[in-house]
């Protein structure tokens, strides 16, 4: 799924994103991974898609420095080109970076309240 089919699958099924707000809840996102295989990729539901540089999650909080988010290179918005507005967790790189959010990765974590 590209990030925004993700998103809006999370939506489809009157749910909301995970957010990674605390070191726990990026563990649970980190266990997930795991458990699908080194080779896996998911989608966090943040992007600079509004304004270039400024990464923000899907609900337009800012998530820049939140905590968990282990970036490659420990280079906040790792990658981040043009192109690159979408946020990755996993495969190729194993942390945290920016990638083309038309790409076809795992989903993101879904949540109900």
């Amino acid at each position: 799924m590209s990030w925004l089919d993700s998103w809006s699958r999370c939506q489809s099924l009157g749910a909301q994103p995970f957010v990674p707000r605390t070191l726990r809840d990026f563990e649970v996102i980190k266990s997930v991974r795991l458990a699908l295989g080194e080779q896996t990729a998911l989608w966090l539901p943040a992007s600079d898609l509004s304004q270039e540089g400024i990464l923000k999650w899907w609900d337009g909080k800012d998530a820049s420095g939140s905590q968990g988010l282990v970036w490659v290179g420990n280079q906040e918005l790792h990658d981040n080109k043009e192109a690159h507005d979408c946020l990755m967790y996993g495969y190729p790189h194993g942390g945290v970076h920016m990638h083309v959010c038309s790409e076809h990765w795992y989903p993101m974590i879904c949540y109900k309240n």
